[in-house]
């Protein structure tokens, strides 16, 4: 498989010679660092822009089934701040609308969904399975039977003819559509969409509590799109369809060509049963090498860690002793070989543990450890010194995967439900009534979903794919929290306290998402400058934390959380933990103390156990004061004790940086040549070479 450099945006060619020799000039002179080379402006401009990437609406059939009202228009209303109707018929609306948006309908059914419902004259228009799916947009039995029937029992609609030749004839007239919408809605500088599918793999594994594939979201930067979808379908011809991630990336190399250019977005990893960082191929069983490791880094820049269905950093027990590892986890199941902790926001019923699988995913009902992203990037650095290549090198975002066609719906106080009329009314939600379409997994336990974060120049398609392509992304569990975290190895003890501390950040470092640069001596230790800012909706910030990860002299993978800033001038104690706070919300209106936390965190950390012979990453955690959850804000709007649906009351809202990363390395410094003696050939061949290596490393 021929792999791809990154590609550079198309300007004309005299403005790419002249930045491109200026920069490279700069930098070979010294006088440049390559976090500022990498920009033709100041990064330190950069805004942060908050976003949603994964949002279904009724082109989905699932979606359709919950009779959602909300197609690709509606949902673009939604996320620029203007009302839509709820499949219960109320009106929402977002209290802060989006800066960007992608609406990510399944591939798969798309063109069962245009041969019922969009030409009458396709083949299988009057069928009585086309017909149930027209009644289900209307009928609330016809919608309860075709959902039992076509999503959880999976029955075939059997409108796709043979080999189906007909459904792939009428995909491209609903992907057509959903990218007429997306043109509609962008507006550069105001709000930006874009064209965008999931691909929904069943996976190849026997399925855990919801399933065990890996999906994974398709985001194209411009335009210049494939002219079709590639499903997950399993017809036999990858070139068309496949389940297998391997032929995924395959396609799009073959057809995201040009100007094309496209980044893949797994998610789920919780669900996964594992396949989301087992360190083979998708047969489970050939070890992954480096040509796998090169595509999977280079298609797949950012990893979904919170969505509706669950949060996938990490779980306590799982190589871990971290408590807050326990948010939002929709397996409630405890490690067997781990402490047993409280759950927080899920139902808080019978608790049970299980054991972690081994290599073979067994035993059955196991919990694997590659289900969760921290262990993942513990994984990728474990490959990287095996294989010289990290196939599991992401940068973070959030999101809600919506079925309701309401991005960013993650708002506690303003949650409607994700999926249409299975959870559209408090009573829904609670489990106090039962939803005509009640699916698979209990409505307690979702969650409203989270947020992407990037830090880019404008709001604009080229702008936010950029920061997308080097992982100078963010993700949050709802609010809008910002979080920033920078590498270097020269930062100023009072870095944190300067005006001009993300000029000299930029300057002297690296931003998330990137890795670190040569050790300047053998003596020199890594040191972060880590800020964040509340969100002026939502509670005051306790604390940030450092999420360190790397691998041993005895050759295993370890992990350690350090709290870097405490709130309130508060000093972390003899464990290296800050001390907690009284901030509780109360339990008769949920409002909460504002005069404890901070709106504004900061410090400048040094690690104190580096061993510039390990491979490592490192990334922040930002936790906020106790809030409530969703769950208590729609008890109390039924009058009842936000106690009981049987859920935690309260919990820490949160954000996540994307990791920084250390690779061992011999110190190489500078070419002595100057450049004033350097030929003209030479230089270009210098301008060259800076630019082949830097493209080729990223």
């Amino acid at each position: 498989m021929k792999l791809k450099p990154l590609p550079l945006r198309i300007r004309p060619l005299w403005w790419r010679v002249l930045t491109i020799g200026l920069l490279s000039l700069l930098l070979s002179m010294g006088q440049m660092p390559i976090a500022l080379a990498q920009s033709e402006v100041n990064p330190a401009e950069r805004k942060a822009l908050f976003g949603d990437l994964h949002v279904h609406t009724s082109y989905s059939l699932d979606s359709y089934f919950g009779a959602n009202p909300n197609g690709p228009e509606e949902a673009y209303r939604f996320a620029r701040g203007e009302p839509v109707t709820m499949a219960s018929g109320q009106c929402h609306k977002l209290k802060t609308p989006l800066d960007f948006t992608g609406v990510t309908d399944h591939a798969e059914y798309l063109g069962e969904i245009a041969i019922c419902t969009m030409d009458e004259n396709s083949p299988y228009y009057n069928s009585d399975n086309c017909q149930l799916v027209r009644d289900a947009k209307n009928d609330l039995d016809a919608a309860g039977e075709a959902f039992q029937r076509f999503i959880i029992g999976k029955e075939d609609l059997g409108v796709c003819g043979d080999n189906h030749e007909l459904c792939d004839e009428y995909t491209p007239l609903v992907w057509d559509k959903i990218q007429d919408a997306a043109t509609q809605f962008n507006e550069p500088g105001v709000f930006t969409t874009f064209k965008a599918y999931e691909w929904t793999s069943p996976g190849n594994v026997p399925p855990g509590l919801a399933g065990a594939g890996i999906h994974r979201n398709i985001i194209f930067s411009n335009d210049t799109v494939p002219d079709t979808v590639f499903s997950a379908l399993d017809v036999s011809d990858p070139l068309k369809s496949s389940p297998n991630p391997e032929h995924l990336w395959a396609w799009l190399d073959t057809n995201c060509t040009g100007e094309c250019e496209v980044i893949v977005i797994p998610h789920n990893a919780n669900l996964s049963q594992g396949t989301a960082f087992n360190p083979t191929y998708y047969d489970n069983v050939t070890p992954i090498d480096d040509v796998r490791a090169n595509t999977q880094q280079r298609l797949e820049r950012l990893v979904e860690v919170m969505q509706t269905k669950g949060e996938s950093e990490c779980k306590t027990g799982l190589g871990n002793v971290d408590e807050l590892c326990n948010f939002e986890k929709l397996d409630r199941r405890s490690v067997r070989t781990g402490p047993s902790f409280l759950i927080e926001g899920a139902a808080v019923q019978s608790l049970s543990s299980a054991p972690i699988c081994d290599e073979l995913f067994e035993p059955a009902g196991c919990i694997n450890k590659y289900s969760y992203i921290r262990e993942g990037l513990k994984e990728g650095i474990k490959q990287e010194a095996k294989i010289g290549v990290n196939p599991f090198k992401y940068g973070f975002v959030g999101a809600t995967d919506t079925h309701s066609g309401i991005p960013s719906s993650g708002e506690e106080d303003n949650y409607q439900g994700n999926h249409g009329m299975a959870d559209d009314t408090p009573e829904y939600r609670l489990g106090i009534e039962q939803s005509p379409i009640s699916g698979e997994l209990d409505n307690l336990l979702n969650n409203p979903g989270g947020l992407t974060g990037v830090w880019a120049e404008e709001n604009t398609r080229d702008s936010i794919f950029d920061a997308f392509q080097r992982r100078e992304t963010f993700a949050t569990s709802g609010p809008r929290i910002q979080v920033r975290l920078f590498g270097g190895y020269e930062f100023p003890e009072d870095l944190n306290l300067r005006d001009d501390a993300i000029e000299i950040a930029y300057g002297t470092g690296v931003p998330m998402g990137s890795d670190f640069p040569i050790l300047p001596t053998a003596e020199a230790d890594p040191e972060f400058f880590v800020w964040a800012i509340k969100d002026p909706k939502s509670a005051p910030i306790d604390r940030i934390q450092i999420i360190k990860g790397w691998i041993g002299d005895d050759g295993e993978t370890h992990e350690k959380v350090y709290d870097v800033a405490c709130s309130d001038q508060k000093q972390p104690n003899e464990n290296g933990s800050c001390p907690g706070n009284k901030a509780i919300p109360n339990i008769f209106t949920c409002s909460y103390p504002q005069n404890v936390g901070d709106s504004e965190l900061s410090t400048v950390w040094r690690d104190p156990e580096f061993d510039p012979n390990q491979h490592a990453f490192y990334y922040a955690r930002v936790i906020e004061n106790f809030t409530c959850r969703w769950s208590s804000y729609d008890a109390i709007a039924l009058n009842k004790s936000i106690f009981a649906s049987g859920a935690k009351p309260f919990i820490r809202e949160r954000a996540w940086s994307s990791p920084i990363w250390y690779s061992p390395t011999k110190v190489e410094p500078l070419p002595a040549q100057a450049v004033e003696n350097m030929s003209q050939e030479d230089f270009w061949n210098r301008i060259i070479q800076e630019i082949e290596k830097h493209y080729s490393t990223k």
